[in-house]
Order: C-alpha cells, then sequence, then structure tokens
C-alpha cells in the first residue's frame, strides 16, 4: 500500500532527495531549507540571490534494488518563484552504486513551464556507520545539470537529519552563459 501511495506521490510531487536508509517497502518524507547563492558566468549580468529554497520529496523502496523518488523545489526571489519537480527512478547496479531515471517540469510566475526533459544521472551512497549515511548524486536534464552531496544522520529509527551541498547549472547559451545555483542544505527526514 506504502508502495503505491509513494509512486502516486513521486509524479506529482516531483529536487535533491538525500539518501535514506529505508527497509524495502519503506517510504520516506522529507523538507530541506536553504539560502543558495546565484551567479551567471560568461557575463555582465548580475544574478540576484534567491531569498530561499524549499523542497519537499518523497522516497519509496520497492524492492531491494529500485527506488523511486519524487522532488518539488521552490525558489523564492523577493515575491517571484520558480518551482521545479522531480520525478526518477533509483536502480542499483553495485552495492554502492545507483543509476537514476525520470523525469524534469518546471514553472515560474510568469506562467512560463517546460514540457517534461527526460532526466538522467548516477548516485553513489554508502552507510558510513550504523546512523550515517553518506552519498553524491550527479542528474542531468536537457540543459541542466546538478548535482549534490551530504550526510543523512539517522537520529531515532524514524526521524533523520540531512546537511548537503548542491550546485545546480542551467546552460543560457553561449552569448548569456551558465546561470548557478549552489549552497547548503539542511532537511528534516520522516520514515513510515
Amino acid at each position: 500500500m506504502f508502495s503505491l501511495m509513494g509512486l502516486m506521490l513521486a509524479a506529482n510531487v516531483g529536487m535533491a532527495a538525500p539518501a535514506v536508509d529505508l527497509e524495502e517497502e519503506q517510504v520516506a518524507l522529507g523538507l530541506t531549507y536553504s539560502s543558495p547563492s546565484a551567479s551567471i558566468s560568461n557575463s555582465g549580468l548580475v544574478a540576484n540571490d534567491p531569498d530561499s529554497n524549499v523542497g519537499l520529496f518523497v522516497i519509496d523502496k520497492l524492492d531491494k534494488k529500485l527506488t523511486v523518488v519524487g522532488e518539488a523545489q521552490s525558489y523564492s526571489w523577493s515575491g517571484t518563484s520558480l518551482n521545479s519537480n522531480d520525478a526518477y527512478a533509483k536502480y542499483k547496479v553495485a552495492k554502492n552504486v545507483q543509476l537514476i531515471a525520470g523525469f524534469r517540469w518546471w514553472s515560474d510566475d510568469y506562467g512560463n513551464s517546460s514540457d517534461s526533459q527526460f532526466l538522467y544521472g548516477v548516485g553513489i551512497e554508502s552507510k558510513l556507520d550504523d546512523k550515517l549515511t553518506g552519498y553524491i548524486h550527479y542528474k542531468k536534464a536537457d540543459i541542466t545539470t546538478d548535482y549534490d552531496f551530504g550526510v543523512t544522520y539517522d537520529m531515532t529509527q524514524d526521524i533523520s537529519l540531512n546537511l548537503s551541498h548542491r550546485t545546480y547549472k542551467v546552460d543560457l547559451g553561449s552569448s548569456i552563459g551558465t546561470w548557478e545555483l549552489k549552497g547548503v542544505s539542511l532537511g528534516l527526514i520522516y520514515k513510515l
């Protein structure tokens, strides 16, 4: 039942979900917060830093090799927002290595939105000790590239804390350059 619910939420809640140590058919819900910095390379344009970034995610471990993830991110700039959603699967191909495949969408306050873009990548996740999991994720979709690394600490059997650093890049073409958003994120995770 939770696996089906997690899959449905992944399709709707759809961005930087941390590594979470889950049992088969277990679901985790989480919230992340950061105050990232923004920049545009190769141009004289100024990129204003977002006021904040809030993310929600759901992770559903369907079996020992397959996990589905849904992420929703909202970036706010003085009352304006950009929203990004990912829905993807992580398939374990080796002890600590997972292939990532899914879709990404985005929208803004001006009514602009993207078609779904194929999302792919790789993740490396490893238990560092009984309560600590480390990870590195790389994801690519059309003109966007993002990578994050971090650690998740299991405070209790059901509650975990996450600390990570994420870089999100958008290739705006040679005349403008690359827009980059990066920063440290804190997260709270609840395992169902």
